[in-house]
């Protein structure tokens, strides 16, 4: 077995390494898909998310006080601003798909950011390190701003409705790239 191999295997035992630590349904079959091919592997996955983040100056940086992986419902969404108690400035955050997959070499790494960019991951790249080459599976369906501030909302219901259509369009198109990579993947 060579060190490709046995990484792979070693890596594929543990969880995912995204902040959740575990593959989204969304994005599952993809990885399953990448995961079976002798050439890749996948180290962390997202198919995208909504956050409400609080942001802390220092060390810690910021905290993340509610994770949607989901698309968004309004009720869900302002009962979790509700139980915000925070002083400080709390961001929404949508964020487009992302995964991490490691390749064989860089032909095949070449041959993967092919696939992903005509599957509409145009902010794809290929990442070189001393140990590994790999590609980072990226969209641009994001949005961000200042939700809260000293426990207060700074936006009005009906841009808050806005937001969450805008949102759980935009990830509906993240989700429907990961279809398209899935089906353009030989």
């Amino acid at each position: 077995m060579d060190s490709f191999e046995q990484r792979k295997k070693d890596i594929l035992k543990k969880e995912d390494k995204s902040s959740k630590g575990s593959w989204d349904l969304k994005v599952k079959d993809l990885c399953e898909k990448i995961n079976s091919n002798l050439n890749y592997y996948t180290t962390s996955s997202c198919s995208g998310k909504c956050v409400l983040l609080e942001e802390r100056t220092g060390k810690n940086g910021s905290y993340y006080l509610w994770t949607s992986h989901e698309s968004i419902i309004f009720e869900e969404l302002f009962l979790a601003i509700d139980n915000i108690g925070s002083k400080n400035v709390v961001k929404f955050k949508s964020e487009s798909p992302i995964i991490f997959v490691v390749c064989r070499d860089i032909d095949f790494a070449k041959k993967l950011l092919k696939e992903a960019v005509s599957s509409g991951f145009k902010e794809s790249g290929i990442k070189i390190t001393e140990k590994l080459i790999g590609v980072e599976i990226r969209s641009g369906e994001k949005l961000e701003f200042p939700l809260m501030k000293e426990g207060n909302l700074l936006v009005s219901n009906d841009f808050l409705n806005e937001i969450i259509n805008q949102s759980n369009s935009r990830r509906k198109i993240g989700w429907e790239k990961i279809e398209k990579l899935i089906l353009n993947l030989s």
